[in-house]
């Protein structure tokens, strides 16, 4: 599931990347980001008004947990992340 040519870390990132998003934001497991994110990590694109360390990280996804998704924005794996991240792009 990960990009063409990529290393193994590489993978490992993308892997976990996927991993947080659906984990975190998808399925509302806010306890998996001690596992998922380091305890440096930094959110260098946080939602305006979030800060962006792993705290602030957690507290939206467990804002966006105790809300009900609406069917047409529920996650789904597939089109999340496509390699090499272009917009529009579908994993094959």
């Amino acid at each position: 599931m990960s990009g063409a040519g990529a290393s193994e870390p590489e993978t490992v990132n993308l892997d976990t990347v996927r991993r947080l998003f659906l984990e975190l934001f998808g399925n509302g497991h806010v306890e998996l980001a001690d596992q998922l994110m380091t305890d440096d990590y930094v959110n260098h694109d946080p939602s305006p008004g979030a800060g962006s360390t792993r705290a602030d990280v957690q507290a939206v996804a467990a804002w966006l947990s105790s809300r009900p998704a609406p069917p047409q924005l529920a996650p789904s794996p597939k089109g999340i992340f496509a390699p090499p991240f272009a917009c529009g792009s579908q994993p094959s």
